[in-house]
């Protein structure tokens, strides 16, 4: 297993628009080591384009390794490594080094009791009601190959649902686009602490030209997703 996180200069986690580097961790034995570093300098006048341009450099350095521990789980640069397949985990603001044998026991548990899910992740609930709800970010961790766009949009293309409630700790940046073409409308609300509970449903018919009001992704997801 392959771990990367942007730390700074005392290896704790940092936020992306801090001085910091990426740092890439492989467990030898039983200690986990730092492989390799990767240079990162994100600037917070940077454009979403800019930023995806950059984080997609950096991507390509990672090999593997789709696993990126975060000190937080909102903002752009964790929007854009979302969409890109990684599973994000949180950290506490200590050196990540001394964490890591506990994060990798939480991702490895993680992963082999939603192995079965992994396999085949989609919402669930009644059909007979239409009411399904979805864990996304249970999803996302279970399965780093699979994007919250690849998870979520084929059961918003092809299922007939009068609601779906998707829990995650942030809004993907690609849903609002999707759920106009789809004619879905959608209301949020907070699930924990962190987490949002996003509400699904098809506009009612005769309705079917307008258009749900939503508030800007920045109020939706906690992030400026718009720039």
């Amino acid at each position: 297993m392959k771990i990367a996180s942007y730390v700074d200069e005392q290896g704790c986690p940092a936020g992306f628009y801090s001085d910091g580097v990426v740092r890439i961790y492989a467990k030898k034995q039983e200690d986990w080591e730092a492989m390799a570093e990767i240079p990162l300098r994100l600037q917070t006048d940077m454009g979403l384009g800019e930023l995806n341009v950059v984080f997609k450099q950096m991507v390509s350095l990672l090999g593997d390794c789709r696993i990126f521990v975060v000190g937080e789980l909102r903002g752009v640069p964790c929007a854009i490594l979302d969409s890109m397949g990684f599973s994000l985990w949180k950290a506490g603001l200590v050196p990540i080094q001394e964490q890591l044998p506990y994060l990798a026991r939480q991702i490895e548990t993680s992963l082999a009791m939603n192995a079965d899910f992994a396999l085949s992740p989609e919402p669930v609930g009644n059909p007979a009601a239409g009411i399904y709800h979805f864990d996304l970010g249970r999803a996302l961790k279970s399965n780093g190959r699979l994007n919250s766009r690849q998870l979520l949009l084929p059961f918003l293309e092809s299922a007939s649902f009068k609601e779906l409630t998707v829990l995650c700790d942030h809004c993907p940046r690609w849903l609002d686009e999707e759920l106009d073409r789809l004619n879905l409308q959608s209301d949020e609300g907070q699930w924990d602490e962190t987490g949002l509970a996003i509400t699904i449903k098809p506009i009612p018919p005769g309705e079917t030209t307008r258009r749900p009001v939503r508030r800007p992704r920045s109020h939706r997801c906690g992030c400026s997703c718009m720039e």
